[in-house]
């Protein structure tokens, strides 16, 4: 498990105290036992920097490990029959991604890096001897599968563009609120073609639902600066969506 190790193109520089994280309680398991607890720091790693823009992995890639997003933050990416691209999801500091390849033994998406940002590693090795002799991991494990699931499932039903993108705002900013970030400022991480996608919205669909926004006193936002004004407001809107799984 000390032995150094190549995921993805990702070359893990020392380990890492899960159990001394700030993110922890968001992403692997914390207060496990002492001995556990051992286990799960030995088989982490932390990753080089990322750049913007830069894969992490590739569809068609052996599963080699899950991730959590240390700094930074990702997209996962589809492709369909004719090759164009779906955004699946955004993944934000201490969220675990990865887990969608797992069945298959191949990645199924594209992992990409939206800013600068790093990735805590555990090897698929390291997951599946954390299942066999720790029982919390082994819990915690169905409990991300669940809620990845979840989340995926938020935007199928039949909802408006104001329905899909209040929910966005509304899930973003409790996503972002708990890791230290004030929930009525955000710097977005990812474009608006990125969101438009993402909601499976028309560039020019999401342009006008933000312009009412504004004019609604909702929101105020310049490039990817966002200031929310009214978040109750922009709750009662996307009561309809399912809320994000935290």
């Amino acid at each position: 498990m000390n032995t150094r190790i190549s995921i993805a193109g990702v070359y893990p520089e020392h380990e890492h105290r899960c159990s001394e994280c700030r993110l922890g309680e968001y992403c692997f398991p914390h207060n496990l036992p002492p001995l556990e607890t051992d286990e799960l720091d030995h088989a982490l790693r932390i990753s080089r920097p990322l750049q913007a823009g830069e894969p992490l992995y590739r569809i068609a890639e052996p599963v080699r490990a899950i991730y959590a997003v240390r700094e930074g933050s990702f997209k996962t990416v589809a492709l369909d029959s004719e090759g164009y691209e779906q955004v699946v999801s955004f993944h934000l500091p201490g969220e675990v991604f990865g887990l969608e390849g797992m069945y298959a033994g191949s990645q199924q998406c594209d992992a990409i890096a939206l800013q600068n940002s790093r990735v805590c590693i555990l090897p698929y090795k390291g997951v599946l001897q954390l299942s066999h002799s720790a029982s919390r991991f082994t819990e915690r494990m169905f409990q991300l599968f669940s809620k990845d699931h979840m989340n995926h499932l938020r935007l199928l039903g039949n909802y408006s563009a104001e329905e899909r993108l209040a929910a966005f705002f509304i899930g973003l900013a409790e996503r972002i609120e708990p890791r230290g970030q004030a929930a009525s400022d955000i710097t977005l991480p990812m474009s608006r073609g990125d969101i438009a996608n993402y909601l499976r919205l028309a560039g020019e669909t999401l342009s006008r639902a933000l312009a009412r926004f504004q004019r609604q006193d909702l929101i105020q936002i310049n490039n990817r600066e966002l200031r929310f004004l009214d978040l109750e407001r922009l709750r009662h809107m996307g009561r309809r969506v399912p809320p994000y799984v935290l």
